[in-house]
């Protein structure tokens, strides 16, 4: 047998075997039904266009009409839409992402801490956790990126990244498509979008506009009152310059607003049995003695110049974002009960603002060399006063430029190389004033931190439809301060220090019987040092932050399938182990997490979903999709305690939509959380306990117009 007959053949082979264990049969035996190619996935991963199964790198990506299939229309809704990417909102925050992609991530929503998977809208890095849960209307895709970048990207991040592209506004022909959701808890949306050519071929003006409001699932027992609501709006205004045939120039200003008032948690009885005995008898009943409060404001405005040069494809893009967040919350929810514990509330009033540059440069050099080079700077400044047991009452600057850059080379038709490294200076300054349990103080500190980050990689073509992969990079995220102390050294001497994460990854990209079936597997190590971690110190009852080593690993598969033209399914599988081996935790009163696991990651997670679509007689389409996923069980903290631990369970969804012959206008019926599955996003282990419950069982009914 030929080398290409040994390597066609086992990955068959494999694709075989995966898709027997998935319960479905090879597409071999459905080639009567006439089965169509899937559609080719474009994405810009690596800065400049590709399919996705020509980018050597584990990335997941999602088009429009993906995202409306879902009932996607926040980052939130992406969690178990890739592997190993868990999305949630922070403890008490509405607006506040949570973000772990294979168990990196940020769990302290305070605002010296940064982000450990970088968001990127257009292009544009958000800097704060606070605001990043975007919501959604005429985006063109949404990738997610695994594993650390920095080679390729304006902020450096240890986990990995998750792009929005919106649409652009059109130059040729006028464009709106709009929608209006009615739904569980009285749920109204309203979104529009619409496209005007002011000069054509020239000059085009886009104009996005939406409205969420909803009723909250958790009711305050004291007066009734419902809680964990839905008020936001946002609208973005985005204008298209063509320059000339080689330049052009993006502009956009977007605005935001969110009134959704207390987000809370709802209390549990005891330790031994608090996942499934919440206090007041329901997972939606709590008693909070906070005050309904929670306001953001924000907006920012960028301007991205793209052009031809001599020497490749050059772009800047200029960007200034500012928001306030005033809010007020409960951890605990028990009212004015013995139990209720010391500084249940928490009052924080925070303002940002952040302002980037980013150059870039993407060429080529004969027909065997790409690369990619860039320079970045960001500048932010916030002030920021908690009310928590204490007063603590900073303000930061922070200073971070970068250059970077990657080169791919062909050493051969089928073998390429591909290199890249971030050279990263970081700067932060901090004034803090704090009234805390040993008195009161001030302090001030200026730190800085140099990073260089080298990447290196190969891969090869085994057949027209089948890479391989293996690549070796280093990720890095900078220092950050004590969000709460409660000493003057606690500013000065326990600064934690950068995370730095050594990721090793092996993949395989395989496109399958005649382009029917897509298969990617990937395996990773990663050797991660000086983890950013928090967790209650009961005896000072404030939040300390510390930094640990830990090493993890793990399996990823992700599929689609075109059984026929109207039959698809997709979903993935994925392996995460990980397990923390050295602490900087104090061992009394806290216990030393050694040996335990990283938060906020399954150990398994798995998603199957599937797309049917039903040709009409009168030409109209009916389609009708579904979707199960499975996570196991997971611990939102690093000391693993029982009572801090979300059991295993399964979630599924589903949706029934009706679109015209002409495309023009559609109905669609969905149900999220279809068994009613009472589940946990994250938790309090402080006090008594309290766990912040994910919405129960809701239906909508969507109607969406385009023209």
């Amino acid at each position: 047998m030929s080398k290409q007959g040994l390597t066609v053949g086992f990955s068959t082979a494999l694709s075989t075997a995966v898709l027997t264990a998935l319960n479905v049969t090879p597409l071999s035996a459905h080639a009567q039904a006439g089965a169509s190619a899937l559609d080719e996935v474009v994405v810009t991963a690596r800065r400049r266009e590709e399919t996705l199964q020509d980018v050597p790198i584990s990335v997941s990506a999602f088009s429009a009409s993906e995202l409306d299939n879902a009932q996607v229309v926040s980052l939130r809704d992406l969690s178990f839409a890739a592997p190993n990417l868990m999305v949630t909102n922070n403890q008490t925050t509405v607006n506040s992402a949570a973000v772990f992609i294979r168990g990196v991530g940020q769990d302290d929503s305070t605002p010296v801490q940064e982000p450990g998977v970088g968001i990127y809208l257009d292009g544009v890095y958000m800097a704060r956790s606070q605001g990043a849960l975007l919501d959604l209307i005429e985006f063109d895709s949404i990738e997610v990126l695994r594993g650390p970048q920095g080679t390729l990207y304006g902020r450096n991040s240890t986990g990995g990244a998750i792009k929005f592209t919106t649409r652009r506004p059109d130059l040729l022909e006028s464009r709106f498509v709009g929608d209006v959701t009615v739904g569980s808890f009285n749920r109204l949306d309203i979104r529009g979008s619409a496209s005007v050519p002011v000069i054509e071929n020239t000059l085009a003006v886009k104009v996005d506009a939406l409205s969420f409001t909803r009723d909250g699932y958790l009711k305050r027992i004291t007066d009734g009152r419902d809680l964990n609501r839905t008020n936001r709006q946002a609208a973005r205004l985005s204008a298209l310059w063509a320059i000339s045939e080689q330049w052009d120039l993006d502009f956009s200003f977007d605005y935001s607003r969110d009134r959704s008032g207390l987000q809370t948690s709802t209390p549990i009885t005891d330790e031994q049995d608090r996942m499934r005995s919440p206090l007041f008898g329901s997972p939606f009943l709590t008693d909070p003695l906070a005050e309904d409060f929670n306001e953001y404001t924000g907006w920012g405005s960028h301007v991205t110049l793209r052009g031809s040069t001599p020497f490749g494809e050059f772009s800047s893009i200029t960007a200034y974002r500012w928001f306030e967040n005033n809010f007020a919350g409960d951890l605990l929810g028990r009212g004015g009960s013995p139990a209720s514990g010391v500084g249940q509330g928490i009052d924080r009033e925070l303002e940002h603002r952040q302002f980037s540059q980013e150059f870039q440069l993407l060429g080529e050099l004969g027909t065997s060399l790409n690369y990619v080079m860039g320079l970045y700077y960001l500048y932010e400044k916030f002030t920021n006063v908690d009310f928590f047991l204490f007063v603590h009452d900073y303000d930061q600057r922070a200073n971070s430029a970068a250059a970077f850059g990657e080169i791919t080379y062909s050493l051969t038709d089928r073998l390429n190389l591909t290199a890249g490294a971030r050279l990263t200076y970081d700067r932060k300054e901090i004034e803090m004033r704090v009234v805390g349990l040993f008195g009161a103080f001030t302090q001030d500190d200026r730190r800085s931190w140099t990073d260089f980050s080298p990447k290196l990689g190969l891969d090869f073509r085994l057949t027209d439809t089948t890479m391989v992969y293996a690549q070796a990079q280093k990720g890095y995220k900078v220092g950050a301060y004590q969000g709460w102390p409660q000493r003057p050294n606690e500013v000065t001497d326990q600064v934690l220090e950068p995370e730095r994460v050594w990721a090793y990854e092996v993949g395989l990209k395989n496109q399958l019987f005649d382009d029917r079936v897509i298969l990617n597997l990937s395996a990773f190590f990663m050797d991660y040092t000086d983890i950013q971690l928090s967790a209650i110190n009961p005896e000072i009852f404030s939040f300390e932050s510390r930094t640990a080593d830990a090493e993890m690993w793990g399996i990823e598969a992700d599929f689609q399938i075109a059984v026929t033209d109207n039959l698809r399914f997709q979903g993935f599988a994925a392996y995460f182990d990980s397990e923390i081996t050295r602490s900087d935790f104090p061992a009394d009163p806290l216990v030393p997490p050694e040996g335990s696991v990283l938060p906020f990651m399954p150990e398994f997670m798995a998603r199957l979903g599937f797309i049917y679509d039903i040709p009409l007689q009168n030409g109209a389409n009916l389609s009708f999709g579904a979707s199960v996923a499975h996570k196991s069980k997971v611990f939102y903290g690093p000391f693993n305690e029982p009572f801090n631990l979300q059991d295993s369970h399964q979630l599924a969804d589903a949706q029934l939509t009706y679109s015209s012959q002409d495309d023009a206008w559609e109905v669609q019926f969905g149900v999220k959380n279809l068994t009613n599955k009472a589940w946990v996003y994250t938790s309090n282990p402080s006090g008594a306990g309290a766990y912040f419950y994910a919405p129960p069982r809701t239906w909508s009914i969507q109607l969406r117009t385009r023209f």
